[in-house]
């Protein structure tokens, strides 16, 4: 059947039913085709917001971390990828304060350590200096008693190596 048709511009033409619904199939798959992209659009927003934030977060926290803050709060995630890099996190974290812990102790133990050389070493230093002041100052009470005291000054440091 043809049925005149008129589009606004120039005369009326003569065209087919089909024709006007190929036409108007074509908009409806344009139609279809930009709903689909506005929402592929809007998909993505989420999936953003879903997926990106966490691993934003994720990185705050891993900077936190480099910085020194080992006590950083550590973002949930449903995301099972996402959880397994925060598990990851976590585990390294763990690691961290115990690596730290024992660094600690060690250092403790080393200062411990040097002080107990340190006096180890002072205690004898200082008896001998004593000798040798009173040595000095005539604090024997003869020359013999001086003659006495002098061996001990002599020998007691080789001993110190033995």
């Amino acid at each position: 059947m043809i049925v005149p048709v008129f589009c606004g511009f120039g005369p009326a033409r003569r065209t087919t039913i089909s024709a006007i619904a190929a036409t108007s199939r074509a908009g409806v798959w344009i139609a279809a085709l930009a709903g689909a992209l506005l929402a592929a659009v809007f998909l993505g927003c989420g999936l953003r917001r879903w997926i990106a934030r966490p691993l934003e977060a994720m990185g705050r926290s891993a900077r936190e971390i480099a910085g020194g803050d080992l006590d950083v709060a550590l973002p949930d995630s449903r995301i099972r990828e996402i959880a397994e890099v925060r598990d990851g996190f976590e585990a390294m974290l763990a690691g961290l304060r115990q690596s730290l812990a024992e660094r600690e102790a060690f250092e403790e133990e080393r200062r411990f350590f040097i002080g107990a050389i340190a006096h180890d070493l002072r205690t004898p230093l200082f008896a001998l200096r004593g000798y040798l002041e009173g040595l000095e100052q005539g604090i024997a009470a003869s020359p013999e008693q001086a003659k006495n005291t002098s061996p001990y000054v002599r020998t007691r440091p080789a001993s110190w190596t033995a």
